[in-house]
């Protein structure tokens, strides 16, 4: 990819001078604005009708007849393809997309804000920018404000009730790729028909086709699957939000559409969603349908799909970058285990041959297997797979676990020195603990008794995974002996006591094996939560907390400005300067809070009861909803760490108090 060029550019982006004079965009940032503006200056060669429900595309002929569909239509919700009279669209030309594709620590969030200001400055103030996480709302507020934009410019979508007007004139909305998939429901029009009817200032087809702003779909491979595939189960039905996306991009044929991911696909497949870099369809390449496209392209293997991102970077259209490691010294800590942890991992690895073992033995005993054949390979490959996946991760958390003693002592001396670490691990083992705490209730949570270490891992796949239920054998309609599922008069599954017992005998000897605490928790716990400067995605967490009761596990919630405030903590103690940005999100976190004043509990004096949640304007249903069924249940509630709810929180009259007593989740 190095020795490819970029075609010459003769693009100019509109930015304002100080952009360049204080170095707020490197060089190497500069030259996407310039390539993506040029790509967006142009237009598909071919013609093209789109459908009523902005699903259907009909290319037009030379003649301006219908030439069939780009792609085989879409199916709506109840699997009924689009009907033939469906009214189509005039003739449109779809403007080219851009996709960045550079790697973590190039700056691809100011890339984009940059791409953004270009054509804010130059008139076209409405733009859309997707991202996977509601939580990634202020780093999209750091990175336009970083550039010369105003906080206030970006305005989150969850804060503007479904169906409601949007009550800004210009601005940066953000959304999620969940929120875009919402449907319409209770007579309110859905999420999608929300956003295009503000970017468009209108629904009405002149007025969509001629919009011209910048719609930014961040890790643009959440989208992937956009067109349904094949797996080795059968078919695979398209994603609702790769049909989101791909429906908001038909709607405004005219729209600047930015890819914005890292790995933008793992199959050939999984790229539907970007259909505007004009891989197929488009006029301009030899490939008529996204079908044709697929079929080439995995007839050539891996050689094809790096001459397709060969060839799209020679067009202008990709860009692909990754920090450079020249001169940058690496020093690696070597940790000997100790004879206890080698005699840990091999009675470890010793427990998971006995569970292979046993599977096998289930699967026959239920009637999944018979001798070397087969009869259920579903339910085989389910639960062959659910094992590989917990031995794959708890072997991981273990050996990282096992790391840390080493780990901890290199800490230890460097801030002896005088020196900060920094840590980066790859997983916080949020799930783990989030499906543990719904186990245990609320009223047990300030004093826990838990274990969530890695082996934790395994006992959940033995309890939710390892193949328990009965198969009956019987004859499919080519004669072929296979297995299903046995359920009793009542619709209940009915267990193997076979295989039950040899996942009890495997969950005793799991139980009696030594525990190895996770690596964040082991770093938390020696060092104490006040010093670690924690920058994760964690709502919640259990901590040691020490006071008058005595030492104990508890959990405690972190707010969504922890990573902030965190960070401005850790910045404080180096002496290093908190931006402008970090100080205003404090701000705004000081100001949602009913007082600031501080509580000083006396040691042996009991804790302050925690006030009642005051009312408030926003819509919760849009911050806690995620099914969008109109209603909050207790796992949601779990989920965004405001559980238990009491009454006059603006979530509890969405919720169902069983018991009256004014709070839910209890």
């Amino acid at each position: 990819m190095a020795a490819v060029p970029h075609p010459i550019p003769s693009y100019r982006p509109m930015l304002p001078e100080r952009v360049v004079t204080e170095g707020l965009l490197s060089d190497a940032q500069l030259e996407s604005v310039v390539l993506a503006g040029q790509a967006h200056e142009k237009h598909f060669a071919a013609e093209y009708r789109i459908g009523a429900g902005w699903e259907t595309v009909q290319r037009v002929d030379a003649d301006g007849d219908d030439d069939g569909d780009e792609d085989a239509p879409a199916s709506d919700d109840h699997g009924k393809t689009v009907a033939d009279d469906e009214p189509l669209s005039d003739p449109v030309r779809f403007r080219r997309g851009w996709m960045l594709g550079d790697g973590t620590g190039c700056g691809k969030g100011r890339q984009v804000a940059a791409i953004v200001l270009d054509q804010w400055l130059r008139g076209r103030k409405r733009a859309l920018w997707l991202s996977q996480s509601d939580k990634l709302l202020e780093d999209t507020r750091r990175d336009w404000c970083a550039i010369g934009g105003r906080e206030e410019d970006v305005i989150p979508l969850g804060k503007v009730r479904q169906g409601a007007d949007i009550p800004h004139a210009q601005g940066i909305l953000f959304a999620t790729y969940a929120t875009l998939r919402s449907p319409a429901r209770q007579g309110k029009p859905s999420r999608l028909d929300q956003i295009v009817a503000w970017l468009a200032n209108g629904e009405d087809e002149n007025k969509r086709h001629a919009y011209q702003g910048v719609i930014v779909f961040d890790e643009a491979h959440a989208m992937a699957n956009a067109a349904g595939s094949k797996g080795s189960r059968g078919e695979v039905r398209p994603s609702q939000q790769g049909r989101a996306g791909l429906r908001l991009q038909n709607a405004l044929p005219d729209a600047r559409i930015l890819y914005v991911s890292a790995t933008g696909a793992t199959t050939v497949p999984g790229l539907a969603y970007a259909r505007r870099l004009g891989l197929w369809a488009s006029g301009e390449t030899p490939f008529e349908t996204r079908t044709a496209f697929v079929a080439a392209m995995e007839a050539g293997g891996v050689a094809a799909m790096e001459v397709v991102a060969r060839d799209l970077k020679a067009l202008g259209l990709y860009q692909a970058r990754a920090l450079s490691y020249d001169g940058v010294e690496v020093d690696i800590l070597e940790h000997p285990l100790t004879p206890e942890q080698r005699r840990i991992y091999d009675s470890y690895a010793g427990a998971f041959k006995i569970i292979h073992q046993n599977i096998q033995e289930a699967l026959k005993a239920t009637g999944i297997v018979d001798g070397e054949s087969t009869l259920n390979k579903n339910a085989k490959s389910a639960a062959l797979s659910a094992f590989e996946g917990a031995k794959q991760r708890f072997f991981g958390h273990l050996l990282t676990s096992m790391k840390c003693p080493s780990l901890i002592r290199a800490i230890e001396a460097d801030m002896e020195e005088g020196r900060s670490a920094v840590v980066q691990l790859v997983s916080t083992g949020e799930a783990l603990m989030e499906r543990r705490i719904a186990e245990i209730p609320a009223s047990e949570w300030d004093d826990l008794s838990i274990d969530l270490t890695p082996r934790e891992y395994v006992l959940d796949f033995l309890e939710h995974a390892f193949p328990v239920q009965l198969q009956e054998p019987f004859e499919d309609d080519d004669g072929n002996l296979m297995s299903r599922p046995v359920f009793d008069a009542d619709n209940n599954p009915v267990l193997c006591q076979e295989a039950l017992a040899k996942r009890d005998a495997l969950v005793q000897k799991l139980g009696a094996l030594p525990p190895v605490q996770s690596a964040l928790d082991q770093l938390i716990h020696r060092f104490g939560h006040d010093a670690v400067a924690e920058i994760t995605g964690r709502s919640r967490r259990v901590l040691r907390i020490e006071d008058a009761r005595g030492e104990r596990l508890a959990l405690r919630s972190r707010p969504a400005s922890a990573n902030l405030a965190e960070t401005a903590a850790f910045k404080r103690k180096y002496r290093l300067t908190v931006d402008r940005r970090e100080a205003a999100a404090l701000e705004r976190a000081l100001a949602s809070c009913g007082s600031t004043a501080m509580i000083v509990t006396a040691p042996g004096e009991p804790a302050t009861a925690p006030r009642e949640a005051p009312a408030a304007s926003f819509d919760a249903l849009s911050l806690y909803d995620d099914n969008r069924n109109g209603r909050i249940t207790c796992k949601e509630a779990r989920r965004h760490a405001i559980a238990p709810v009491p009454r006059g929180h603006p979530a509890y009259r969405f919720m169902r108090d069983g018991d009256g007593d004014g709070v839910v989740c209890e």
